[in-house]
């Protein structure tokens, strides 16, 4: 079981909505598929900040793309200060590695 904090909603085509998050305590980010749609994270209050624990698997692929497939999930709440809190932990001064 992972408990991620959710740092992004992005709407797609055809009323799917992209969700990004990060487990605060290891800083792992996360980008869980099936796609929730837009009335589905309405009725479960998913929002950044909301807090979702989460069941899955990972599949090998490249960043930024939707790569843990999850089995199921709760939503536990909205935490902003936990949100913030991953948000700095994860953050970094530049891109520029050299």
């Amino acid at each position: 079981m992972h408990r991620i904090v959710v740092t992004d909603l992005t709407s797609l085509s055809s009323e799917k909505v992209c969700l990004a998050g990060i487990e605060p305590h290891t800083g792992k980010c996360f980008r869980p598929l099936d796609y929730l749609t837009h009335k589905e994270c309405y009725q479960l209050n998913i929002e950044q900040g909301s807090i979702i624990q989460l069941n899955g698997f990972f599949q090998g692929k490249s960043i930024h793309t939707e790569d843990f497939y999850k089995t199921s999930f709760d939503v536990d709440g909205i935490d902003c200060n936990l949100l913030y809190a991953a948000l700095r932990k994860t953050a970094v001064t530049s891109i520029f590695n050299g």
